[in-house]
């Protein structure tokens, strides 16, 4: 079936050139994506058997959602009309580069009035190369909530905030202007087991390694997916347990679980993640691991 989308501005106004992505829910996966016209429609060709959706809004760094993704069900709505903010952002005129600018910055925490921020860069593309030493960090400071910084686009960054005892790790967008904030801050939005089947048999005596993939979104879009374990400072407290330790038993390790199986019988694994102290527990629960031992 056809399914549209409309994109507008909070007066209202199409937004063309807006990107959608559609992903089925479980398992998360593209279904299509693409870019609105100048009535800020879009139509996606899917099967209302594989709802829920979600849909992600992005395209340039001058667009967000107060949402994303925002969950799709098409067998409740004809179609579906997303707001989004429009900002004015600066931009870089530098080949390459992306001006990270912001004022008023804040997180969870509050505002970011007078802060030192540091920007190592772990991976910069060859065309670029250039363009900075890896492990060279760059010092910020937040001045009366702004400060700006050109950055090679793509280029994957550890991001410290020392007063905030803050650590992550960022990938600057390939736009020549970005926020400051989102750059600083990603937010992660969904974090799955990498690799895995949700449904696993396994014999007496067998063990099972795998680890999970977290997916930063950032102001509209999609900042960094990696598996948690490839940079440790960016690994978040994951808490596993099995319905029924007897059958199946859970160990975790610098975020990759190990389950074991000792007796013919069937458990469910539940996981979860919180990625800073200001998250709660459940903010982002993976669904259950099914698994039987014979």
């Amino acid at each position: 079936m056809d399914f549209r989308f409309k994109i507008v501005d909070f007066r209202e106004d199409p937004v063309q050139g807006a990107l959608l992505r559609l992903f089925t829910s479980d398992p998360f996966a593209l279904v299509d994506s693409g870019f609105t016209d100048s009535d800020g429609n879009i139509t996606f060709d899917i099967d209302p058997d594989d709802e829920p959706f979600e849909v992600y809004v992005s395209g340039t760094p001058q667009i967000s959602t107060m949402d994303n993704p925002t969950m799709v069900m098409p067998s409740q709505m004809d179609f579906l009309k997303l707001p989004v903010m429009v900002h004015d952002m600066p931009m870089s005129d530098i080949a390459y580069m992306c001006r990270c600018a912001g004022r008023d910055m804040k997180n969870l925490s509050g505002e970011l009035l007078d802060t030192k921020v540091i920007l190592t860069p772990i991976s910069i593309p060859l065309s670029i190369a250039g363009i900075g030493v890896l492990g060279t960090e760059i010092h910020l400071r937040i001045k009366d909530g702004f400060s700006v910084v050109d950055l090679p686009m793509t280029g994957i960054f550890s991001v410290e905030v020392p007063e905030l005892s803050y650590r992550n790790v960022t990938i600057i967008p390939a736009y020549p202007g970005a926020d400051l904030a989102d750059i600083i801050f990603p937010r992660p939005r969904r974090i799955r087991y990498a690799d895995i089947d949700y449904e696993l048999s396994m014999s007496v005596g067998e063990t099972k390694n795998f680890g999970f993939e977290l997916i930063y979104e950032s102001g509209g879009r999609i900042a960094f997916p990696d598996i948690l374990d490839r940079f440790s400072d960016a690994v978040p407290q994951i808490t596993a347990q099995s319905s029924d330790a007897d059958v199946v038993s859970v160990a975790l390790s610098a975020g990759v679980v190990t389950l074991t199986a000792h007796t013919v019988g069937g458990a469910t694994i539940a996981a979860d993640a919180i990625v800073s102290e200001f998250e709660s527990p459940g903010d982002h629960l993976l669904e259950e691991l099914v698994v039987v031992v014979s």
